[in-house]
């Protein structure tokens, strides 16, 4: 059978937070997709005399990263001409937006997601049009499949208070009669009965059973303020007899958090905590308006937190509380949302900005450190996903899915041998420095570029098809949108924002 053995300056075998493992001229023996020795590359060289070598003296090896929270989408809004803006108003802007090639999307998405050293990526598909939801599925998971990605499915899923955080026709009575009535019609088109949700799964399920090597499915209620409590109990119950993981928005927004006070008299994460609903299979993206005694309880539930700190920054929702997070125990992945500062899906650049972004003033201040990083985007980002043991590591019995950084920029620098390689990676590295990828035995990554789809036609038939002239459809959900949105900034603004931070600050509610 054939073998590969992969030899590197550096070899991270297994992420820690309070240190990782790491091999000096180091190497791991990949057979039938998975890892099967790992040593220092003399002893390898000798016991497998007969692999095939990879790599050398000039690379860091370490883990395929794990991309925790992504929407699939290889465009951002602002490539469509939706600029960055509080998530309250963009995300109702974005339905206005001129819809795209699903499946060229999404290629483009997995793309530079590989291209960058991802190869784990939880998809959590945004529900459009209810009619298309089966086929944008399918699109969706046929790129990320062609790419060679290894993918945690979920379909999020709305049920109310979809324009503002109030019942859908109460907020209707306040715009003019027509744009009430144009209004009614985008939201009928994206309305999916929640019995529909589940036989949507009841059917996903088992046509993907071959393909459990490589796809995991999770449930995904939106978010608290947009499904019912009898919805989430269902869910619950749902995942509970599938044994299914449950991926949910929480928290991302200051209006978030007070809407859970409004409508509960209490915080969101203590309402799902007297509902049972928290807990290890269960992981929670953004988390930015935790107070403390959420951060407690989402640490003592075993819950585990999805941390997307560019789109946070890009969506002007704030600052998580990772570092007293991290105080309690929790667990913390990383996620792009779709939404990397520079929309190229970069985790590298994610993993240095948590680094600098949880820094306080003060001697007595802690904040991240790299190896805490690197077992964010990887270990962590592993049971996030579905994946806890398979991946994430590089150890005997995991699958093989290995990057390559080349050291060559990073060593213009001394820093992995003053303060270590995982320093080196985490503070120096980008995705530009990634030479190889490998995902389940496959190089999908060779000398920096995509194996495994063509990039050039990709993103030509994708510009292509972004540039066409918006359809008749397209040019009304705009105009509808834009005649909605001040009627939208007018009912928040009635909320008040005087307890608004830009850093977290922990309310005295709790």
């Amino acid at each position: 059978m054939a073998s590969t053995l992969i030899h590197g300056k550096y070899v991270v075998t297994s992420p820690k937070a309070d240190g990782s493992d790491v091999l000096t001229d180091g190497a791991i023996l990949e057979e039938d997709g998975f890892i099967r020795d790992v040593g220092t590359f003399e002893q390898l060289r000798q016991r497998h005399p007969e692999a095939s070598p990879l790599g050398g003296s000039g690379y860091i090896v370490l883990p395929g990263l794990v991309n925790a929270h992504h929407h699939g989408n290889g465009l951002s809004p602002l490539h469509m001409g939706i600029p960055d803006s509080s998530l309250e108003r963009w995300i109702i802007q974005r339905i206005g937006m001129k819809a795209v090639d699903v499946y060229l999307s999404a290629a483009y998405a997995a793309i530079k997601l590989i291209q960058s050293g991802t190869t784990t990526v939880m998809l959590n598909q945004s529900l459009g049009a209810a009619s298309r939801m089966e086929e944008d599925a399918q699109a969706m998971l046929g790129a990320f499949r062609d790419a060679g990605l290894r993918v945690c499915y979920s379909l999020g899923y709305r049920q109310q208070n979809r324009i503002v955080y109030a019942d859908d026709e109460t907020f209707l009575k306040r715009l003019p009669a027509q744009a009430a009535e144009l209004m009614r019609t985008v939201l009928k088109a994206g309305h999916l009965p929640s019995d529909d949700y589940f036989r949507f799964y009841d059917r996903l399920i088992p046509s993907l059973a071959e393909q459990r090597d490589r796809v995991r499915v999770a449930l995904s209620p939106s978010n608290l303020q947009w499904c019912s409590d009898d919805f989430l109990r269902e869910v619950k119950a749902y995942a509970s007899s599938g044994h299914l993981p449950i991926h949910m928005h929480l928290l991302e927004t200051f209006y978030q958090k007070e809407y859970a006070f409004r409508t509960f008299g209490k915080s969101a994460v203590k309402h799902l905590a007297d509902m049972q609903f928290l807990g290890p299979d269960v992981s929670i993206a953004h988390a930015v308006w935790l107070t403390e005694a959420d951060i407690g309880i989402v640490a003592k539930s075993g819950t585990q937190v999805c941390h997307n700190a560019s789109s946070n920054l890009k969506l002007q929702s704030g600052i998580a509380p990772v570092q007293p997070l991290l105080a309690q125990g929790a667990t913390v992945a990383l996620g792009t949302d779709s939404m990397a500062l520079n929309d190229d899906e970069d985790l590298f650049q994610d993993m240095r900005l948590v680094t600098q972004l949880h820094r306080n003033s003060g001697l007595d201040s802690t904040v991240p450190t790299a190896d805490q990083v690197l077992t964010m985007a990887t270990v962590n980002g592993a049971q996030a996903t579905g994946f806890e043991g398979e991946v994430g590591r590089l150890l005997p019995g995991y699958r093989a899915d290995i990057v390559l950084l080349r050291l060559d920029r990073i060593s213009q620098s001394p820093i992995d041998s003053v303060a270590g390689p995982v320093e080196a990676l985490v503070y120096l590295a980008s995705g530009r420095d990634v030479d190889t990828v490998i995902i389940g035995g496959q190089v999908v990554v060779r000398d920096g570029r995509v194996t495994s789809l063509n990039r050039e036609e990709v993103t030509a038939r994708l510009k292509e098809d972004a540039s066409r002239e918006p359809s008749v459809e397209d040019v009304r959900k705009s105009e509808i949108i834009a005649g909605v949105i001040p009627h939208i900034e007018e009912f928040y603004k009635e909320w008040g924002v005087a307890e608004m931070q830009p850093h977290y600050r922990f309310n005295t509610r709790a």
